[in-house]
């Protein structure tokens, strides 16, 4: 009997080690990880606005993928960075790495990264209104997607704005349309992004008060993921809307809002361009702006827990 229980003893000891541990062969070493966990954290900053962090972490995720010869890893720690690249505005580098990232999804036969990376690039071009040749790379990627059945909101969302940017609004309509029949109600950044697009075909065609309700539904979308840059983003558009309806003092409330952020997550650049914006109808608003210009030079200087801290 004493023997019976000894040998439950040890059957069921050995089961609960199995269900800790798992099998050692399903445990990835530790260098075949550690690339995903700086992508992580580099996604984690980006989503923040903390682009200068999440680059970091970018290249560090690069550098433990080409390591270990991971070359998916690579190809999409270069598409990141390239990513980033372009949010801040240097294009050059933007196009650079999205180049190295196409050549090694090429070379891995992976349709869908090369979809993605043109599908960046070209959103790139769109920036500098170089029209024709993102175009071009947009149907090379809706040719990927058609032959592999692969889908890509992303990718439409970009052939709309390329449709805004041409002035063909009806069409841009229509796929922002199609865009919200499929809406993926967990995905809030790309919620947010339909949703700032349909905002901005509005105000090319001057309906700015149905503008400012879809970038409301954004910034609403953008303060529950905590996508700051987003907000900034948005506040500004809104204030943009009401500059243009001539309603002073509601834009100078978005404006300021927007500042604030654009300081926050040290965006001179944002800072600038706002705060130009609101030195324009600073007469016609009646708002007092000795506070806002306080914390402002306060954030730029280094003098805040701001989101990026």
């Amino acid at each position: 009997m004493r023997t019976l229980c000894s040998n439950l003893i040890i059957c069921i000891a050995t089961l609960f080690l199995s269900c800790a541990g798992g099998n050692p062969r399903d445990i990835k070493p530790e260098h075949l990880t550690t690339g995903m966990k700086h992508i992580k954290k580099g996604n984690e900053l980006y989503h923040k606005g903390c682009y200068k962090d999440s680059l970091e972490s970018y290249f560090r995720a690069h550098e433990q993928f080409a390591a270990s010869d991971q070359l998916n890893g690579v190809a999409m720690s270069l598409n990141n960075i390239g990513n980033v690249y372009r949010i801040i505005g240097d294009r050059t580098s933007a196009l650079l790495y999205f180049d190295a990232a196409y050549k090694i999804y090429a070379h891995l036969q992976d349709n869908e990264g090369m979809m993605d990376v043109l599908s960046n690039k070209a959103a790139t071009l769109l920036d500098d209104d170089k029209l024709a040749s993102a175009e071009a790379l947009l149907k090379s990627a809706d040719g990927l997607a058609s032959s592999y059945h692969l889908q890509s909101s992303s990718l439409n969302r970009n052939k709309a704005i390329l449709y805004i940017k041409k002035k063909e609004y009806h069409q841009a309509e229509d796929i922002l349309n199609q865009l919200f029949k499929n809406l993926d109600q967990d995905s809030l950044t790309e919620s947010a992004a339909i949703h700032v697009t349909m905002g901005n075909l509005l105000v090319e065609t001057q309906h700015y008060r149905e503008a400012i309700v879809f970038f409301e539904k954004a910034l609403t979308t953008d303060r529950q993921s905590g996508f700051h840059k987003g907000i900034a983003d948005v506040l500004a558009a809104i204030g943009s809307a009401y500059h243009n309806l001539e309603e002073y003092q509601l834009s100078s409330n978005y404006y300021q809002r927007s500042l604030k952020i654009y300081a926050l997550i040290a965006n001179q650049p944002k800072v600038n361009e706002i705060m130009e914006r609101l030195n324009e109808i600073a007469p016609k608003a009646e708002w007092d702006m000795t506070l806002t210009r306080y914390f402002v030079e306060r954030w730029l200087a280094g003098e805040a827990e701001g989101p990026c801290e």
